[in-house]
């Protein structure tokens, strides 16, 4: 945390979002919990939510099935902060630990809460806080820290993290093959679709299947933040079948860093986005075909399109950072094969611009244009 706010501090306006985030939660709430006295006596320094299942008994209205961890250093309190406000009101014990219902009359959501071994917990359902208990106090096997995949996965990240995620590729599949199946059947109870409402139904459906499938080929997909004296790092990790893994766009080493100011706050590096959304989109527009003569009639106006023009440009890998501005800056790095081709829809584009925003001005530099939107500078250029 110390390093994550010395970095923080470089960013204007942090000193303003510290002191205001400091002022809230010194302020009591509305029920007279007092952080300071109530919470931070007990408070560990660890949390972490997990995704159990999903509960499909409604199927237009699928729920995930939740349970949360923080770390206590004083149960006693921690139950007391709890029940202090009286809207959680005591249930019966479970295996040593003091247990809360703190459901919201009238509420479809309910949320229940268990405080013992160091540990406060937070379930979406009683049978849900029940096995988050039985879990922590059961074979370490059973639980997630006992899994070879998520050992194998999180093992490929950095050991010093402010947050980490995992993602268990095969076990999230099961849940969206489930909660497909309960939406699909909905849609036949309902009398189902027909004409290009089908079709398009189904070219969706054919999507999301086979992201599913590739998503079930994954072991596990880890990401990790923390922050170091070069700034926040964010890291990314895929385990799983290296076929799959290919398809969804491999593994590449970023070459774009060197062109990346070096007084960036942030620098995010991935490929084909071009590649990746027109499959999305075609299938999105299969299920609306309104929006599909939309697009065609705006593509015929503006003299561009989507796939021909748009798309490629968005090929192989592209970067995008932040740094100092008014009041911060953005870019973006994009390397199209036709780079001719991609400078050509620039200058659509801004001409475009120039048209339509009164007091749009564009004048051309070396290798490119700079336009002024509005008093704010914009600038494309095309490099070796």
């Amino acid at each position: 945390w110390k390093k994550f706010i010395e970095v923080s501090s470089r960013f204007p306006g942090f000193a303003k979002v510290a002191a205001d985030f400091q002022k809230e939660i010194s302020t009591p709430s509305g029920d007279g919990t007092d952080f300071a006295k109530d919470i931070e006596p007990w408070l560990g320094g660890e949390v972490a939510v997990g995704v159990i299942g999903i509960d499909i008994s409604d199927p237009q209205s699928p729920k995930a099935q939740v349970v949360g961890y923080v770390e206590s250093k004083d149960d006693a309190a921690a139950a007391a902060a709890i029940a202090k406000g009286g809207d959680a009101k005591p249930a019966a014990d479970y295996q040593g630990y003091k247990v809360f219902d703190g459901t919201s009359e009238g509420d479809s959501q309910e949320m229940w809460a268990g405080v013992g071994d160091g540990a406060l917990l937070i379930a979406t359902s009683e049978a849900d806080l029940h096995t988050g208990i039985d879990t922590r106090a059961g074979d370490q096997a059973a639980s997630l820290a006992g899994s070879a995949d998520f050992g194998a996965t999180l093992g490929k990240l950095p050991q010093n993290n402010m947050a980490v995620v995992y993602v268990n590729g095969a076990k999230a599949a099961d849940l969206l093959k489930v909660a497909l199946a309960a939406a699909q059947a909905q849609t036949a109870n309902d009398g189902g679709v027909a004409g290009s409402a089908a079709a398009g139904l189904a070219a969706s459906q054919a999507q999301l299947q086979k992201a599913v499938d590739q998503l079930a080929s994954l072991k596990g997909i880890g990401m990790s933040f923390g922050a170091e004296d070069a700034g926040y790092r964010l890291r990314t990790v895929v385990t799983g079948d290296p076929a799959y893994i290919g398809q969804m766009g491999g593994v590449y080493s970023p070459k774009l860093l060197e062109r990346v100011p070096a007084d960036a706050y942030a620098f995010v590096s991935f490929r084909d986005l071009g590649k990746n959304l027109q499959p999305q989109i075609e299938a999105l527009l299969a299920q609306q075909p309104s929006a599909k003569d939309q697009l065609e009639q705006a593509e015929a106006m503006l003299g561009l399109s989507l796939n021909d023009d748009v798309f490629p440009m968005l090929m192989n890998e592209h970067a995008l950072f932040v740094g100092p501005g008014l009041p911060v800056g953005v870019g973006l790095l994009l390397t199209p094969t036709d780079q001719e081709g991609a400078a050509k829809v620039m200058r659509q584009l801004v001409a475009l611009g120039t048209q339509a925003q009164p007091g749009t001005v564009a004048s051309d530099i070396t290798g490119g244009q700079q336009v002024t939107i509005q008093g704010l500078p914009v600038v494309w250029r095309q490099v070796d």
